[in-house]
Formats: C-alpha cells, structure tokens, sequence
C-alpha cells in the first residue's frame, strides 16, 4: 500500500510576512503597556458616554447650591468662619465659578473629569488587591494570574464607568458631592494599598524613586497621601464616613501580619471621621440633622423602608431600566410588611452568601476570587449604611447614593464571574472566550444606555416630563416641571402643573408660591397676592414670598408695602440680592441716595454679576458727584453686559470731566456703535469735538 503523499507546506507570501514582523512589535508594545493601554480604554468609554452631557443646564438642587448661594462666588468666604460642612465640594464648585461663571460646560467636564479618574481608580484598585499576599500566596501561574487580574480590573473599570445608574451622580452638577468624595475615598484606599505593598512586595518598590527618596520616604509619602485623601473625602461628603471600616476591611481580608501593628497602624484612619462632626459642630449644625425637602420619616420607619429601597437599588444595578430623578416612594411603618420583611430576609441572606464566601475563600487556593466578592458585598453594604440605614433623610431615595457603594457590587459580580469561568474552563476550555464576548456586550448595552439616559438630562423640561410620566402621584415633580414652564414662558402649562402639586399636597408653601409668581407673570396681581399670602402662611420664614410679594405690590404701585415686604426678605436672607437692589431703586426713587448706596452695595456683594445693581450704583455715584468711584461699577456694567451703551456713554462723560478726552472719545464711540442712533452719545460726541478745537 503506497504511503500518503506529504502535503506540500503553502509558501508564505511576502505580504504576509511583512505583516507579520509589523504586527509583533504591536503585540510587544501591547504586553509592555497593558496596563496604560486598559486605564485608558475606561477613560475614553467614560468621555464617549457622557460626551453629550455638556450642554446639560443647571436643575433641581443645582439652583439653590450653585446658581443662587453667593458663597461659592468668592474662595476666600468658603474659609470664612465658620467652615462650611462640604468645604472640598464647595471649593470646586467655586473655582468652576471663577473660570467660567455659570457656564454648565465647565462644571460637566470637571463630573466627567471626575467620573473618568474614579472608574481608573477602580481598575487600579483591583490590580493592587491581586498583588496583596493573599492572592500572591493563590497563585495557579504567573501568566494566567497577571490575565486574570487584568480582566476582572478592566471589566470592573469598564461597568462602573459605563453604567446608566451613575449618571445622577456625573451629570446632575451638584452631585459632585458624592463622585468627588467617592474619588478621594478610592485615592486613599489606593495609597494606603501602595503603603503596604513595599513592605511585602518587591515589585512595588521603583528603583529610580529609591534611589531619590529612599524606601523610607516612599512610605511615608504613600502613608501621608492615604490619610489627606481620606480627609479631604470627609470634606467632600458624610458618605466617607464609612473609609475607615472599608479600610480596615481590606487589610483584614488580603493581608496578614502582626494585629497591634496593624490596628495602629490604622488608627489615624479611624481618627480621620472626626472631620465631619467638627465642621458640623463649627457651624453650629446637628450632625444626624434631617435633611431634604419634607419632613422626614421616624427613624425607625426610614430603616424599615430602607430595607425595601435596598433591594431596588440592587434591581437597579442589575437591570437599571425606569430611572428616575425623582421616586414617589412609599414609606413603611410596619416592619411586618410583606415587602418590608421579605426584603429584610433578601438582604439577610446576601450578607451571610457574603461571609460564606469569605469562609470558602480561605478553605481552598484556587477560590481566592471569592475573597474578593465577600469583600465586595460587604462593601456595598457598609457604604450605603449613611443614608440607608436609621438616619433619617427625607428623601428616602436616589440614585447617586449608589455611585459609591456600586463599586462593591461590580466587585462581586465580576469576581464571581471569573470564578465560574475559571470553575467550568476545566471542562470547557473555551468558556472564557465566551463569557469575555458576553460581558463586552453588557459593557456596550450599558454604555448605550447611559448616553440615551444623558440626553433626557440635556433638557430640564424633558427631564421633568420624564419624572411626572414615573412619578405623577408625587406634588414635587409636578410642581417643578411648572416651575421650567414658566421660566419657558409657558404660563398655561405651567399654571396647570403648580395646580396639580397643590391639589396633591395643598401644604407645599413652593407650589403656592410659584403660583403666586405664575399669576404675577399673567397681570394677575389679585390671585397672585392671595397664592403668596398662603405661601408665607405655609412658611413664615420664606424669604422669596417675602421678596415676591414686594414685588407684586411694586406693580400695583403700593410702595410702602412693597419696602416692607423687602425688608422682611432680607432679615430671613441678609444675601438675597434681588431684595438688596430692589430696596436700593425705591430708595434712589425717594432721594435717600445714601440708603441706596448701602443696599445697592450689598446686591453687587450678594450677587456680583448683577450689571443692573452696578449701574444703579454708579448712577447714585454720578448724582452725588463721585466721578472718580462711579468708574468702577461702569466698567463692571460693561465687563457683564458688553451691549449696554449708556454705560459706555456715561463712563464717556465721566472722562470728559476728567479732561480725559481720549478715553471719552473711546467711550462715546463704542456706545454709538452699540446703537448708532443713540442721540445722547451723538451730543456728547459733537460736545467733545467743539471742546477739542
């Protein structure tokens, strides 16, 4: 029998070859990189999902935190005494201010900055564990344990950069609070990882940063940075309170060693919660204060409907579909509520799978993943328990108390993924390309939802109509839709949404009161005065009914009472510049220029891009002959309104005393091309030219 014919081997092309020797140093680069290359995968998917957030405006509790609270408009008064409780927030959104004013691109590049570094962090993070002597003493092979990390890193990073639930937390502008706290909060658990790994891990030691600083100074500067982080995240918001027990957590879960040490080691770090309560205590401000809109819940009432909350968030991390910026949400006073109890025996059961697997994790080497996803869980709990446990917040649920606390779960989630893969790769080898594939696809379907959910965030009134469609059995989303009516100058619309609010809760003093201004807008001077005298029933100490209702009596030519009403604004609100300038026009009106100094004064302070206070104020300037102090506001007035000519002609006429007949001649030509038929500036302009001659 003739012996088959050898197949003859195909020659390789030219062509091919090349490619071949121009694709290997890719892979080289790749492998040497992976690392940056991973990092920056998570960044640019952050930057593609939220890339059509920038033009988001201001809403909700971005109005009264950013737009209308003056003290972010000086740096220096955020260090004034005494400290604000969320000074580090603050500082932010202060100097977003002293950029860009009230341009929204600003304050969204800096949450997306923000967002971006934290879900870097995340990746780190998890590299950081695999290096720690418990997973180091697990290893099954250095090649497939450096894989392994690498892609549970990266599919953590890639989720929490990607999931719809976080884009309260990035997109809503003031929730910068907790995406900046949570940053710090990862910065200082990083440094502290950092910290402890030159002591037992050779590779985290750089030999040129040796050779600097010496290991030493290494330390100590991982240690210091660890413990300003974890401060400056206690200054950012309350959720960092719980730092210390994550960190305390994690040294017990992948590190081992002498325990005296250890727990001194961690001391300053339990120390460092004192923050909190000092600020509290320096501005004079209880530290368990209830805060939101509505009185909250009794405490025990508020863990009982926690229990239920608690489990929707899970859905929502799980399957976040139906988000909602504002929940009509039932409160549970009964802990035997099937609901309540069910999901108290639910969430029982996931923290004691949460220990079981810290007890399979140190049974058995090759379940050291489970580690992990104990640590994960416990996490997720741990974090959540400052607004989701006995202290009461009125508003029992939002999304971006998540954003923290969802790092945790990505953890287990990933990590008990990797587990089963690695559990059934025995049998099926090419499991792992499989589950990798799937969980690309998770990664885009989430991503895809995110930036579908960030285009209702770039319209308020879509983002209102969006909550009312979820929640139309609860008076705020209702009344705060009306309110973007009638900044739209849709009065009918807006009229109807404030009447719905009070027809669900006729207590609510902002319903009336925004109708009370709906009724301003229409002429209605009647009925608007009726919805603001119930506004301030309601709320005696509400400073803008006060100020509202000045102003209706200013229509309606009754000035005393409008002075009255003005005055009664400014004691409940010494900085509520609208009611400064308003006293300050009434007081100029009478004579009383001095008085219209001071309160004209205290608008431009209260509010200092007011260019119609600081025109006032030059005007008063001019009338008492201050020729030299009435520059000032002019230039201000034309600094924030470039298009106001008759500031440019008065400051013309100001030089012009001065003999200053250059500059009077820029001036008078600027407010002429402004409004070219603006006579007055033609008078003064002929006037200069004779005197010239």
């Amino acid at each position: 029998m003739a012996g088959k014919k050898k197949k003859k081997k195909k020659p390789v092309k030219h062509r091919d070859v090349d490619i071949i020797r121009y694709l290997r140093p890719c892979q080289d680069f790749v492998k040497a990189h992976i690392r940056i290359i991973c990092a920056a995968v998570i960044a640019l998917l952050g930057l593609i999902v939220y890339s059509d957030s920038l033009r988001g405006p201001f809403v909700f509790d971005d109005v009264p935190i950013i737009v209308n609270d003056p003290i972010i408009r000086s740096i220096g008064g955020l260090f004034a005494d005494p400290v604000h409780s969320r000074l580090v927030g603050y500082l932010s959104f202060a100097l977003n201010y002293r950029i860009s004013g009230f341009n929204v691109t600003g304050y969204h590049l800096f949450n997306i900055a923000v967002h971006m570094v934290s879900a870097v962090m995340v990746f780190w993070l998890v590299l950081l564990t695999f290096r720690t002597p418990f997973f180091q003493t697990r290893r099954t092979g250095e090649a497939s344990h450096i894989s392994e990390a690498i892609a549970i890193a990266l599919f953590s990073g890639l989720i929490f950069v990607a999931h719809p639930i976080q884009t309260q937390a990035v997109t809503y502008i003031v929730q910068r609070f907790a995406s900046l706290a949570t940053l710090f909060f990862l910065l200082s658990i990083i440094m502290y990882a950092k910290w402890r790994l030159t002591d037992s891990d050779p590779v985290a030691i750089d030999p040129e940063q040796e050779k600097m600083i010496g290991p030493k100074g290494k330390r100590i500067i991982f240690y210091s940075s660890s413990l300003v982080a974890a401060m400056l995240a206690m200054g950012t918001k309350e959720i960092a309170f719980t730092l210390p027990a994550i960190m305390i957590l994690w040294e017990f879960s992948f590190f081992s060693g002498d325990i005296k040490k250890r727990v001194i080691n961690l001391i300053p770090f339990v120390l460092s919660i004192l923050v909190i309560p000092l600020m509290f205590l320096a501005r004079n401000e209880p530290l368990l204060s209830a805060r939101g809109f509505t009185e909250p819940p009794p405490a025990i009432d508020y863990f009982f409907t926690q229990c239920r909350v608690i489990v929707t968030y899970l859905r929502l991390l799980f399957f976040p579909v139906n988000q909602n910026l504002d929940y009509d949400y039932p409160v549970f006073d009964s802990f035997f509520n099937p609901s309540v109890l069910f999901s108290f025996l639910f969430l029982l059961a996931t923290v004691g799978a949460g220990a079981y697997l810290y007890y399979r994790s140190s049974k058995r080497n090759d379940s050291a993943l489970l580690r992990l996803a104990g640590f994960g869980i416990f996490w997720f709990f741990i974090t959540l328990s400052v607004e989701s446990s006995f202290i009461t917040i009125a508003d029992v649920i939002f999304e971006h108390r998540l954003y923290l606390p969802s790092i945790g779960l990505i953890f287990a989630t990933v990590a008990l993924v990797a587990q089963a893969v690695y559990v059934m790769g025995k049998r099926y080898p090419s499991i792992s390309r499989v589950v990798i594939a799937l969980a690309l696809i998770v990664v885009v379907v989430l991503s895809v939802s995110a930036y579908s959910r960030n285009k209702v965030w770039g319209n308020s009134i879509m983002l209102w109509e969006d909550v009312v469609s979820k929640s139309p059995g609860k008076s705020r989303p209702h009344n705060n839709l009306g309110r973007e009516y009638q900044l739209g100058g849709q009065s009918e619309k807006a009229e109807a949404e404030f009447r719905l609010a009070i027809d669900i809760n006729p207590d609510d003093p902002e319903s009336h009161y925004n109708l009370g201004a709906t009724y301003q807008q229409k002429g209605q001077l009647d009925k608007a005065e009726t919805e603001l005298l119930q506004a301030i029933a309601l709320n005696p100490d509400y400073a803008d009914a006060y100020y509202n209702l000045g102003v209706n009596y200013q229509l309606a030519g009754q000035v005393e009472k409008a002075e009255t009403e003005f005055l009664q604004a400014v004691v409940l609100n010494p900085g509520h510049a609208n009611a400064h300038y308003n006293l300050g026009a009434i007081y100029q009106e009478r004579g009383q220029l001095d008085k219209a100094e001071t309160e004209l004064r205290l608008a431009v302070n209260s509010n200092p891009s007011d260019a119609g206070a600081f025109y006032k104020l030059g005007m008063i300037y001019v009338y008492q002959d201050r020729f030299t102090e009435a520059i000032y506001p002019f230039k201000k007035v034309i600094e924030l309104d470039p298009g106001n000519y008759e500031a440019h002609n008065n400051l013309g006429n100001i030089y012009l005393t001065q003999n200053r007949f250059d500059q009077a001649l820029q001036e008078y030509q600027a407010a002429l091309k402004i409004k070219p038929d603006y006579q007055d500036a033609r008078d003064n302009l002929q006037y200069l030219q004779s005197v010239k001659r």
